[in-house]
């Protein structure tokens, strides 16, 4: 015979949970052969409070209900006294929606299977009862779960010299009152990245930092200090996820969205140019690089929250030109190929990377200048590399002019404005290619290669070269 489906309404609440101290055994309730059945209700036997949880019914035995089924709990808010026992009303009910399947046999049954939903028993505050005869007896015990650390919106800093990453995240919970016996679990990620722990909102395309999800396995300490690979990466982890065991058994499973960032710290000019004066390059190079770092970024390779050059999404994040191809850290790497989240977020693998390029530009400007080597310095030298760096590959400083038989730079006269390294008159400028102070005409006039159209005010790696030059110490 078929019984009703009873639906139980429950009240939602502020976190905290009920601690019941034994699984669920549920004895001597009829099935609908009028045979004696056991059913055990196996899972977690904590409940968060104004959530739903879902445990798993089985039968015993098995020929009457191979499938199993659910039931949900939540604990009415009038009910919710830290410390106190009590009792709630629970009701294990086989799903409208998923039906249950049993074989009909004896009593004028085909052998068949049919569809079923029932109620199987309920419980109340008064002690178990309903439509069928089962007895079981539990008690309710309400207790907090808390997330002490890290507090939301937390900031840790890494290390600067040398790179590293902070060593000082806990996560640690509190449950009130304490329980005795129990082993943590913590998973800690970001809700958004699945898999990765941390979000970084300035990530350039296939950014992939390779730091996945943090699981500390099951510890007997309330608090963990996590332990980070040694790749050097930050961002935003806004999910950390608790799992508690008591007795082998996994009684609660608990999210909280507190928020924390792993960011970078200030870079000194003496430790920038320390670490610079180790690379494996010549001292006419390193001169070179430590220009190329002042000019491209201040110096420094995380963003100060100041409207200097490059900004973040974040204060203390890498420092970023005004979007994500503009260039990151203190080099302000644009290149696909060395723009990666090591190059990002560690300000010594950004210039390992930017010295490269520089080794790189320099070749490439002494075989062009050296097409016509008379009268070549060491000054024509570094302002074809500055151009070559901020410009491109196949960007000049000098074109030779056959008719003086001589190098003649590209000239450009400053836009009105200040003198910083961005907006107009910075590294913005108007052709001046006869370099007698005044702006060209539209076009070509002086019949230059690649030079065209209206002579405007815009971004000039040449006037940036002029700049580097002029920085030099």
């Amino acid at each position: 015979m078929d019984f009703k489906l009873k639906k139980t309404i429950f009240v939602l609440m502020t976190i905290v949970l009920t601690f019941i101290m034994n699984p669920y055994s549920f004895a001597a309730c009829n099935n609908a052969d009028g045979k004696k059945v056991t059913l055990s209700v196996t899972g977690a036997v904590y409940v968060v409070a104004g959530s739903t949880n879902e445990y798993t019914l089985t039968f015993d035995p098995a020929d009457v209900d191979t499938s199993g089924g659910t039931f949900n709990w939540t604990l009415p808010n009038e009910w919710s006294f830290v410390g106190e026992t009590n009792a709630a009303t629970v009701s294990v009910v086989v799903p409208a929606e998923e039906k249950k399947t049993r074989q009909t046999k004896g009593a004028g049954g085909d052998g068949k299977s049919e569809k079923q939903q029932f109620v199987v028993c309920s419980f109340d505050k008064e002690g178990w009862s309903g439509k069928t005869d089962c007895s079981a007896s539990q008690a309710v015990k309400v207790v907090t779960l808390s997330l002490s650390s890290p507090k939301g919106e937390k900031v840790f800093k890494m290390g600067i010299n040398p790179p590293s990453m902070p060593t000082n995240v806990v996560i640690k919970i509190s449950v009130k009152p304490e329980i005795p016996g129990l082993k943590y679990k913590f998973v800690i990620g970001d809700s958004f990245e699945k898999g990765h722990l941390f979000f970084y909102k300035d990530a350039p395309s296939g950014y992939d930092d390779n730091l996945m999800t943090i699981n500390t396995k099951w510890i007997n300490e309330s608090s963990v200090t996590l332990d980070f690979t040694t790749n050097i990466c930050g961002g935003c982890c806004s999910n950390i996820t608790v799992f508690l065991k008591k007795d082998e058994d996994v009684i609660l499973t608990k999210s909280f969205t507190n928020r924390f960032y792993v960011v970078g710290d200030s870079l000194s000019k003496s430790v920038l140019n320390n670490y610079i004066d180790t690379l494996s390059c010549s001292n006419y190079l390193k001169k070179i690089i430590k220009v190329v770092a002042v000019q491209e970024s201040g110096g420094t390779h995380f963003w100060s929250g100041k409207t200097d050059t490059g900004t973040a999404s974040h204060v203390r994040y890498p420092k970023l030109a005004g979007n994500k191809d503009g260039g990151y850290g203190v080099m302000q790497l644009t290149d696909s190929k060395l723009v990666t989240a090591e190059t990002i977020w560690n300000w010594q693998k950004n210039i390992d990377a930017a010295m490269g390029t520089i080794s790189n530009r320099y070749d490439r400007a002494k075989a062009y200048l050296n097409t016509h080597p008379d009268k070549v310095t060491d000054d024509m030298i570094r302002l074809e590399v500055y151009e070559r760096y901020n410009g491109g590959l196949n960007s000049h400083y000098y074109y030779w002019s056959s008719t003086a038989s001589k190098w003649c730079s590209f000239g450009y006269i400053p836009c009105p404005g200040g003198k910083g390294h961005e907006g107009h008159g910075g590294t913005h400028g108007y052709r001046d290619y006869n370099n007698d102070g005044i702006k060209d005409p539209d076009g070509n006039p002086y019949n230059l290669p690649g030079v065209d159209g209206e002579n405007i005010c815009t971004y000039r790696a040449t006037r940036y070269a002029d700049q580097c030059l002029d920085m030099e110490e």
